[in-house]
């Protein structure tokens, strides 16, 4: 009895472990955190100019800010009413479009005007702390995942300040793979646009 009870509080530490990794893993949200001030402060949302997603076989840059992330939302909230979806079913319906779009090299992303409406609705619904007030880019991961929705899991990086789509790239991966190594090797074990990924990292000389 004793080791059946065991593995059984192993087996729900797992379910619970890949729980809050799919909780932290689906979503984004800028804000301004001030230490002093433990609670969200959401009078002080500070969007990122630039959003960047990277999937299996492309990545796309869009332009983001306060109008766009109004119209996203707003956006949102009509498509969940047209469609009788609740936001969590339509989250979970927008991340497997986004993942197969940029699973498709044949069908590049940025030509799909409701490609697009997706994405920014999707980007609109999701949460991540904004780690600088002069940060301009936001960057995540899109790759296949069992645990993911509908067969994709999304990752956010975080966010940093660059000059561009490729050098944001460059530091998020920097400085969120030392970190979020095992969660991402877990979460996108079955993706081979991670791995190959992975093997560019040694390529990138952009310092994070």
């Amino acid at each position: 009895m004793g080791q059946a009870k065991n593995r059984g509080s192993r087996e729900d530490r797992i379910q619970q472990a890949q729980a809050r990794l799919l909780k932290e893993s689906d979503s984004m949200h800028q804000y301004g955190y001030d230490p002093a001030k433990p609670q969200l402060n959401h009078r002080d949302e500070q969007p990122v100019e630039n959003v960047v997603v990277w999937g299996e076989s492309d990545w796309i840059a869009i332009e983001w800010g306060s109008q766009q992330r109004r119209l996203m939302q707003a956006a949102f909230t009509m498509w969940c009413k047209d469609t009788g979806k609740s936001a969590e079913q339509a989250k979970d319906l927008l991340l497997a479009r986004i993942g197969a779009g940029l699973n498709d090299p044949a069908t590049p992303p940025d030509t799909n005007k409701q490609w697009l409406m997706e994405l920014g609705m999707y980007i609109s619904q999701c949460m991540t702390p904004n780690t600088g007030w002069n940060h301009n880019y936001a960057v995540a991961l899109c790759f296949r995942s069992s645990m993911g929705s509908r067969g994709y899991g999304l990752r956010w990086l975080g966010t940093q300040t660059a000059n561009d789509d490729q050098q944001a790239i460059a530091q998020a991966l920097k400085m969120a793979t030392p970190i979020l190594g095992h969660k991402l090797d877990t979460e996108f074990a079955d993706s081979k646009g991670y791995k190959e990924l992975k093997r560019t990292l040694d390529k990138i000389k952009e310092p994070a």
